[in-house]
């Protein structure tokens, strides 16, 4: 977790990454997840992985490939971080996963 500072800017990012799992399981722990997020509001996030979501009206990104489920989120008190950001730095975290 990182804290990022500065004159109105504060905020927490958290990452979270299962990995090793099996393929089954990863697919069981995104559905689950993804499922729980659906009443709030989700969007399909295409070319992200195997499988990808964001919540709506929430900085949150979750991300299957594979055997390996991460999930990023920045609080909304964060402002110094853009959703397109955000979602820029899934794109690297999934081309970096083999």
């Amino acid at each position: 977790m990182q804290q990022t500072k500065g004159p109105g800017k504060r905020g927490l990012f958290i990452f979270l990454w299962s990995n090793n799992l099996t393929t089954a399981l990863a697919e069981k722990k995104y559905a689950v997840i993804r499922e729980a997020n659906t009443r709030q509001g989700i969007e399909e996030l295409t070319n992200l992985g195997d499988e990808a979501f964001r919540r709506r009206n929430f900085n949150l990104i979750m991300v299957r490939k594979g055997r390996n489920v991460f999930t990023i989120k920045m609080n909304r008190e964060a402002h110094a971080v853009t959703l397109k950001e955000l979602t820029q730095t899934a794109e690297k975290i999934a081309e970096a996963i083999r």
